[in-house]
């Protein structure tokens, strides 16, 4: 079980220590610099695992208030999100699947907007942007927060080998290897987790699965989870 958070909740030398995996957040709000992901690369030990968080270029249209963050001059804004097929959208993908290589990941998470439901135009979207990028040896984990059919989903996940992502106290995950959990807090970020509520994950996951706790409390939630796994085994 690989148990970590979404960014750094201390500083890089204590979180390598504390814990084996990471997701990526500053991927998802702009554009980084290489040598910041080859100097993370070489700073973490060989074992350390990253992943990262697609950048909101590829699943979020410009008037999402999450762009206030954005400072990166790139393209034509109005072809930004909900995977279309724009030279925007697939470009943005490249250069996610080169942060990947630089970082040595095989994971990349693409959070959908709530607005993002399922509907004709998204569907054949979606389909044609994960046709196009699966089998790059990289696993596309994703998270999609709108109205999604159960069935439709499993379809995705049958044909192009996804990682379904999800909140383990708000949606079943149907992914067919290992699952990919975010916790976003019961009812909020700013939602502490309860030593019940911990061990009631612990009966929901499995051996193989990542749980990236991204709560105000990550930190010391993800702590306390590693301890209660250790105390179970």
């Amino acid at each position: 079980m690989k148990i970590g958070t979404c960014g750094f909740c201390e500083s890089h030398s204590s979180y390598y220590k504390d814990f084996d995996v990471i997701e990526l957040q500053n991927t998802f709000y702009d554009f980084v610099n290489d040598r910041w992901l080859e100097k993370l690369r070489n700073e973490s030990p060989e074992h350390f695992e990253f992943t990262i968080k697609g950048i909101q270029i590829i699943t979020h249209k410009y008037n999402s208030p999450t762009y206030r963050r954005f400072k990166s001059d790139f393209g034509d804004k109005s072809n930004y999100g909900f995977f279309r097929k724009t030279e925007e959208v697939y470009k943005s993908m490249e250069i996610m699947i080169n942060y990947a290589n630089i970082l040595k990941s095989n994971l990349i998470i693409l959070q959908a907007p709530p607005n993002f439901n399922e509907n004709v135009e998204n569907l054949k979207n979606l389909n044609e942007f994960l046709y196009e990028f699966t089998n790059k040896n990289i696993f596309i984990g994703l998270e999609l927060r709108g109205n999604w059919n159960k069935n439709t989903i499993l379809n995705m996940i049958k044909e192009f080998n996804i990682i379904h992502v999800t909140d383990p106290f708000k949606e079943e995950n149907l992914s067919l290897n290992f699952k990919y959990y975010r916790l976003h807090g019961i009812g909020g970020y700013s939602y502490k987790y309860s030593i019940d509520d911990l061990e009631k994950l612990i009966k929901i996951t499995n051996s193989e699965d990542y749980i990236l706790f991204n709560n105000t409390f990550m930190c010391e939630n993800a702590k306390q989870f590693k301890n209660l796994i250790k105390l179970n085994k």
